[in-house]
């Protein structure tokens, strides 16, 4: 597993490999794949991967090859990324966002007439006349339509959660299917719930600590909340004459209690699978480590400072140390304030960096999975102490899907 890694150990990886470097450990990965899969399997779920936490089609292939049949399906963030994936073999691919754009449709028209399945997010009127108007055009089977509901918990006008959805009530959700019948080319195969405030919110990180135990909080009793909603929104789809191809929910906080639910049909996996930093700040975490990246040292400005090579590989959300990677190897180094991780240079302190020396390699674990990989054009895959095979990232394929 990569945290027995010793730096000495880890340094090694990087010989005759550029720097900065992206390392992932197939060991953890591969555990991790099989921790999930054997909770979504007992609870006879399906497993979706969200591609915008991995980027890296061999990587895709791999995890998806390793969690079958328990891992089916994908979750894409750009309709021009399920398309080259689609013509990869992907065949089963949910759009985790709206796609009202011309462009975008095309994307979609063209992963439809390979005959493969893809499903578009909507939850407002303007999206489904946008893409009734575009649909009804090109004269194809139905377009497959999931309606995302907001499972956001409110509490003393605070708002937990993030801001998707403007479905908001099961009065919203109805009102949104009696319009939807209205469309002939569109039919609502799928309903999507996400409890951010659950699976993306850590319980147990240091920065910040006092607010753990309100994090804990929100977390145990939005999962209360998000179980109720789905049951009641399962319920009025079921008093539709409704059938449903599927019925997303969760991350990769929250596997398990999702997996609990009778009516979701599958839960959708990202950055956890990878165990990037952030997943290391909840309760209930039982993956490994498996991705980090290495930079090199470039200056010794001062007796207790290093500076490396780049390192500005900041996740999205909300502004923060906890989005910033942290020091992985080797120990007793850490950023300074008021520089913290730049975009061609990262200083670090520490008793560590007399030590050190320039060109010598600094481990780093990114926060998210995902964003990082449009700053790397190959990944490094190790098995124990080897670099075992490189492979590209969208980037390294001459790909930009945002």
């Amino acid at each position: 597993m990569m945290m027995d890694w010793s730096w000495d150990v880890a340094r090694k990886l990087c010989d005759n490999i550029q720097l900065p470097a992206m390392f992932v450990d197939l060991d953890s990965l591969e555990a991790n794949i099989d921790s999930i899969k054997s909770v979504a399997s007992e609870r006879r779920k399906k497993v979706r991967l969200a591609t915008k936490s991995i980027r890296v089609p061999a990587l895709i292939k791999m995890i998806m090859d390793r969690g079958a049949p328990v891992f089916d399906g994908l979750m894409c963030y750009s309709t021009s990324e399920a398309d080259f994936l689609s013509e990869s073999g992907f065949a089963d691919i949910l759009m985790g966002y709206p796609t009202p754009l011309r462009h975008d449709l095309e994307n979609v028209a063209a992963v439809s007439r390979r005959g493969h399945k893809i499903m578009v997010m909507a939850d407002s009127i303007q999206q489904l006349e946008i893409y009734e108007k575009f649909w009804k055009s090109i004269s194809l089977k139905p377009l497959q339509v999931c309606v995302d509901i907001d499972v956001s918990l409110r509490v003393a006008g605070q708002h937990f959660g993030v801001q998707r959805s403007s479905i908001r009530s099961l009065g919203d959700f109805d009102a949104l299917l009696e319009n939807a019948a209205r469309f002939p080319s569109l039919t609502v195969s799928g309903v999507m719930a996400y409890e951010a405030q659950v699976a993306g919110l850590g319980d147990t990180s240091p920065f910040g600590q006092l607010l753990n135990p309100v994090k804990s909080m929100i977390r145990s009793r939005s999962k209360k909340f998000v179980a109720c909603r789905r049951a009641e929104v399962s319920l009025a789809v079921k008093n539709r004459g409704l059938s449903l191809d599927v019925f997303n929910g969760g991350g990769s906080g929250s596997v398990a209690s999702t997996s609990s639910e009778s009516c979701v049909t599958e839960v959708t996996v990202g950055s956890g699978i990878m165990n990037s930093h952030l997943f290391d700040y909840f309760s209930d975490n039982s993956y490994s480590p498996a991705l980090c990246f290495a930079l090199p040292v470039t200056r010794h400005p001062e007796r207790d400072i290093i500076t490396c090579q780049s390192g500005g590989f900041v996740a999205s959300g909300e502004p923060g140390w906890d989005k910033c990677p942290v020091v992985f190897l080797p120990g007793n180094l850490v950023p300074i304030s008021h520089e913290g991780f730049g975009e061609v240079q990262t200083p670090l302190r520490g008793e560590r960096a007399r030590t050190l020396n320039i060109g010598d390699p600094i481990f780093f674990r990114p926060a998210k999975a995902g964003e990082p990989a449009e700053r790397f054009s190959h990944y490094h895959l190790v098995r124990g102490n080897k670099v075992q095979q490189t492979v590209p990232t969208y980037r390294g394929l001459g790909k930009t899907f945002y």
